[in-house]
């Protein structure tokens, strides 16, 4: 049931729901609110300021609260609307000539050149074949279509023509334990189901696997994962009588690990055996050839 209620400023009686307890004072109409908040402004002065109006240029009060906000700084609604149309411009297609009307803020900041995304992307391609804006899915094969900001060498560079291929899975079997997992198509070399796995792995490492092939392959004769009492070396050479360790960047520059590899050394200078160590970066820019070439 409404209730009836007497305005705080002109005294007229109005109807309010007893739901809608409203603020301390209660107003029938906004024109009464605004004038019970003016004649109030002289109990309270410092809250009040004196400002003009961007629009029309005459002096009005409001809250000093109210400042910072940008539709405040105007007398009223209309003169506020009045500015922000003021403030668009109309602008040239740059490819197509036609007019467009937007904010002017956004043309100061270099935005806003084309009247469309489909005349800005035919401009951006301007000078591009259309044998470049094609490109083969490196899952599965298929010839798709790209933009100009998605070629090679760019940031957003594209290599799959869907997200079904961007996210395709196979299964692999782990070297450690044996057990078959799911990893991304295009999720490199991934030998391992999980990193645990992968530092309890003892077997042949890449590094190990690529110095292999290559002793393989110019014809040295080897020995692999050879024991010296508590030391393991990665290839032992018996008529060269030398040693090649292959060190990759994880492992060997750990805390306390380049010590042992010191008196590991010693060690086997001590048994007659001449230790060379190659590193991971000597390996991967394929200058570990040269050194392997100069023990034949």
């Amino acid at each position: 049931m409404p209730k009836i209620i007497v305005c705080d400023h002109c005294g007229k009686q109005f109807e309010r729901s007893k739901f809608n307890k409203g603020t301390k004072n209660s107003f029938c109409t906004s024109e009464c609110a605004s004038a019970f908040r003016k004649n109030k402004k002289f109990k309270y002065p410092h809250k009040w300021i004196t400002l003009i109006c961007k629009q029309c240029g005459n002096k009005f009060e409001t809250l000093r609260s109210n400042y910072k906000r940008r539709s405040k700084r105007f007398c009223n609604n209309e003169c506020y609307y009045e500015h922000k149309k003021g403030d668009r411009v109309t602008i040239k297609c740059k490819l197509c000539g036609k007019k467009k009307t937007v904010y002017k803020i956004y043309v100061d900041r270099g935005q806003y050149k084309y009247c469309s995304d489909k005349c800005k992307f035919e401009d951006s391609r301007n000078g591009i074949s259309e044998d470049r804006l094609k490109k083969t899915c490196a899952v599965c094969g298929e010839i798709f279509r790209i933009k100009p900001g998605e070629m090679d060498g760019k940031k957003r560079s594209r290599i799959h023509c869907s997200m079904d291929c961007r996210k395709r899975r196979v299964k692999k079997v782990c070297l450690n334990c044996n057990e078959e997992f799911e990893t991304k198509l295009n999720g490199g070399n991934k030998r391992f189901c999980s990193n645990a796995c992968y530092k309890s792995y003892r077997g042949e490492s890449l590094l190990e696997r690529k110095v292999r092939k290559h002793l393989e392959h110019i014809g040295i004769t080897f020995k692999t994962q050879v024991q010296f009492e508590n030391y393991v070396v990665d290839f032992l050479l018996p008529k060269q009588k030398k040693i090649i360790e292959a060190d990759g960047n994880y492992w060997h520059t750990k805390k306390g690990v380049p010590e042992r590899d010191q008196r590991k050394d010693e060690y086997l200078n001590q048994l007659g055996y001449e230790v060379i160590r190659i590193t991971e970066n000597v390996i991967k820019s394929g200058e570990y050839r040269g050194v392997l070439q100069c023990l034949n």
